[in-house]
């Protein structure tokens, strides 16, 4: 449960208009800020993670018993990379 600091009155005279007309307040936008934009800085650094990890997965290294694995993971990898990188950049709605 989120406590909002203030006067007491939880609707202001002076936002009702602003909100009868589908828009926010300064004060509101501020108070109820997007929980889900938290998330987005540990989807960037996934992102990053992965990226790295399917590049040394991609690299010739000389003989592997897993030879088919490691590029497929790789590619793997840097799919996921690209979808989270993605998710994390885009602005939410």
């Amino acid at each position: 449960m989120v406590r909002v600091a203030g006067t007491g009155d939880p609707f202001p005279a002076a936002d009702l208009d602003t909100s009868r007309g589908g828009r926010l307040t300064d004060a509101q936008r501020t108070t109820h800020r997007d929980p889900a934009r938290a998330g987005r800085k540990d989807e960037f650094n996934t992102a990053v993670f992965c990226g790295p990890m399917a590049v040394l997965l991609l690299a010739p290294v000389g003989r592997s018993p897993n030879v088919w694995l490691r590029p497929l993971a790789g590619a793997g990898l840097i799919v996921v990379a690209f979808l989270l990188f993605r998710t994390a950049t885009t602005p939410a709605n």
